[in-house]
C-alpha cells in the first residue's frame, strides 16, 4: 500500500503534462520555424537548417515543457506531501485543497523551479536529438536501397529514441539530483542543518536549496547514481516517443524527420 502512495497525482500530473508538452511540441515547431523562416534565417531552399534548426526545435521544445511543468507542479506538490505524510489526505482534490488552505495557491508551485531545471533539459534534449537524429536516419535510407522510407518508421523510431533517451539522461541527471534534494527537504521540519546543507541558509526556498546543493554536492556529485536512472529514464523517454510516433501516425501525421 505504502508503495502505491502518490500514484494518483503521479498519473494524473503526468498525462497532463505530457498532453500539454508533446501537444504544444508539434503545434509549436511550425509556428517557430515559419518565425525563422520570415526572419531570413532560412537557407538556399527556403528551409532551416544546420544549428538554426536544432535551436528551432529547441525553443519549441522549452516552450512546450515549461507549459507542461507549470500544470505538473501541482500534482508533484500533492505527490510529495502525501508520500511524506500518509495521513494528510485522502485523495487528489483534498490533497490540493489542503495545500491551498495551509500554503495559498503560490505553495503549489513553490517546487516549480526545481522541477524546470530538470526537465527543460530533459525535453530539449529528448526531443530535438529524436527529430534531429530521425531526419539523419531517413535521409540515408534511400542510399541504403530503401526506397519506402515509411516501411522503416518503427525501427527509425525505436533507434531515435533510445539515443535521444541516453542524452537525455546525461543532460538532466544534475537537475535530477537538485529535485531529489527540494524534495528531501521538503519533508523535513525545515532546519537548515538538515541534509547536509549549510548552516547559511535559514528559510531557504526551492532556488536556495538547489544553488546550495550543488556548491555543496560538486560536478561530480551531481551526477550521483546516474547509472542507475539510466534505465529508468531510457525506458520512460523511449515509451514516451514511441507512444508520441504511434499517435501522429493514428492521424496520418508524418514522422518525425521523414519530411
Amino acid at each position: 500500500g505504502m508503495l502505491s502512495k502518490g500514484l494518483g497525482p503521479t498519473l494524473t500530473g503526468y498525462c497532463v503534462q505530457g498532453a500539454i508538452k508533446y501537444g504544444f511540441y508539434e503545434a509549436l515547431k511550425p509556428v517557430v520555424t515559419s518565425f525563422f523562416i520570415t526572419h531570413g534565417f532560412a537557407g538556399e531552399l527556403g528551409e532551416l537548417t544546420g544549428p538554426t534548426k536544432v535551436l528551432a526545435l529547441v525553443l519549441a521544445s522549452a516552450t512546450a515543457e515549461l507549459l507542461g511543468s507549470t500544470a505538473l507542479s501541482p500534482f508533484e506538490a500533492a505527490r510529495i506531501r502525501m508520500v511524506s505524510q500518509p495521513n494528510f489526505a485522502t485523495g487528489i482534490q483534498d490533497a490540493l485543497q489542503k495545500l491551498i488552505d495551509q500554503e495559498g495557491t503560490t505553495g503549489l508551485f513553490k517546487g516549480l523551479p526545481a522541477i524546470l531545471v530538470k526537465q527543460i533539459p530533459y525535453s530539449c534534449v529528448s526531443l530535438t536529438v529524436f527529430e534531429t537524429v530521425s531526419t539523419s536516419m531517413y535521409k540515408a535510407l534511400p542510399g541504403a536501397g530503401i526506397e519506402d522510407i515509411s516501411s522503416m518508421r518503427f525501427p527509425v523510431t525505436i533507434a531515435a529514441a533510445f539515443i535521444g533517451a541516453i542524452l537525455s539522461c546525461i543532460a538532466s541527471q544534475p537537475g535530477d539530483t537538485l529535485l531529489s534534494m527540494v524534495n528531501q527537504k521538503s519533508t523535513t521540519s525545515g532546519s537548515a542543518g538538515t541534509g547536509g546543507f549549510s548552516e547559511a541558509v535559514q528559510t531557504p526556498g526551492a532556488v536556495a536549496i538547489m544553488l546550495n546543493a550543488a556548491r555543496e554536492l560538486g560536478p561530480s556529485g551531481l551526477f550521483r547514481g546516474i547509472e542507475a536512472r539510466f534505465f529508468h529514464a531510457v525506458t520512460i523517454v523511449v515509451s514516451q516517443l514511441l507512444i508520441y510516433d504511434q499517435i501522429k501516425a493514428l492521424f496520418g501525421i508524418a514522422a518525425a524527420g521523414a519530411h
